[in-house]
């Protein structure tokens, strides 16, 4: 079992320089992610802001 995260549209995303936008945006989606994942060991979720795109997945 393993938890894997993509990146997705690298170019608009920067957690270093992006300011603390890109790090909310990151905890909810993991927060969302963890909330489905007890509902389905497949869960997937992605949360669209500001042209960035963060895809959770659980592999098992």
């Amino acid at each position: 079992m393993g938890f894997a995260i993509k990146f997705l549209n690298l170019a608009s995303l920067s957690f270093t320089k992006g300011g603390p936008s890109d790090m909310e945006l990151f905890q909810a989606a993991q927060k969302k992610y963890e909330e489905d994942r007890s509902n389905c060991d497949d869960a997937r979720h992605k949360i669209f802001k500001l042209g960035k795109v963060f895809e959770f997945s659980y592999q098992s």
